[in-house]
C-alpha cells in the first residue's frame, strides 16, 4: 500500500523522504541533548547508555527483520523503507533516552 502511494506521485515520494529525514533529525537532536545532560564517567551513566543503545539495537534488528520479510524484493523504493526503519530506531533511542534520564533524576 505504501509502495503504491510512494510510486504514484513524485510529491508523495518527496513527502515520504522528507518526513523520515525530519523524523530522524529531530530524534538525533533529542538523543544527543539528553546524552549531553547525562554526560558522566560513573557507573550509573554507563548503565543508562547501555539501556539506550540496547533499545536502539533491538528496535533496529526488529525493523530490519520486518523489512526483510515484509517488503518484496522487487519494490521500487526499498532503500527508503530501510532509511525509515533506521530513523524509527533513532526515534526509539530518543524516547528511551528521555525515559531513562527522567527515571534516573
Amino acid at each position: 500500500m505504501v509502495g503504491q502511494l510512494v510510486a504514484g506521485d513524485i510529491m508523495h515520494f518527496n513527502l515520504f523522504v522528507g518526513t523520515s529525514t525530519i523524523f530522524s533529525l529531530i530524534a538525533i537532536i533529542i538523543f544527543f541533548t539528553i546524552r549531553k545532560k547525562i554526560a558522566g564517567k560513573d557507573e550509573k551513566s554507563f548503565s543508562i547508555y547501555f539501556k539506550i543503545t540496547s533499545s536502539m539495537y533491538i528496535s533496529l534488528l526488529f525493523f530490519v527483520a520486518v523489512y526483510m520479510f515484509w517488503v518484496p524484493a522487487e519494490t521500487l523504493y526499498s532503500r527508503q523503507y530501510l532509511v525509515m526503519s533506521i530513523s524509527l530506531s533513532f526515534f526509539i533511542g530518543a524516547v528511551s533516552s528521555n525515559y531513562y534520564y527522567r527515571k534516573a533524576c
